[in-house]
């Protein structure tokens, strides 16, 4: 799961086992309380995955909202995609220079990678 603030364009990546809705929600909610993160979320995923990702989380936050954007729009999508293609092609860069499957731990070296070239950016 990859969750970046439109903002900061801040990104913190979770390894999900599958995107069942169980899952993402529990992680969703890790980085909105840890983070103290906004309370909007945007997605482009279908919107009956959405639904219940959602209907999950706001039984356990009642304040969470959720915008829809659609996919590929150009707004709303303009810095996601191009992380999450960055993100598939610095994995497999770690993997391969780390002898490594552990997508977990490729995870977060990844993020410190994204975080300490967005940190030299600014």
């Amino acid at each position: 799961m990859n969750y970046q603030d439109h903002a900061t364009k801040f990104c913190l990546l979770r390894p999900l086992e599958t995107k069942r809705v169980a899952k993402v929600p529990l992680e969703l909610l890790k980085v909105f309380l840890d983070f103290s993160a906004t309370y909007i979320l945007q997605s482009d995923n279908g919107r009956e995955f959405t639904a219940n990702v959602i209907n999950e989380l706001s039984a356990m936050w009642s304040d969470c909202k959720i915008v829809h954007g659609r996919a590929q729009h150009p707004r709303s999508q303009v810095s996601v995609e191009p992380c999450n293609e960055d993100i598939q092609i610095m994995l497999r860069a770690w993997m391969d220079d780390n002898g490594n499957t552990d997508c977990v731990t490729g995870c977060r070296f990844v993020q410190r990678q994204k975080e300490t070239h967005q940190n030299r950016e600014l």
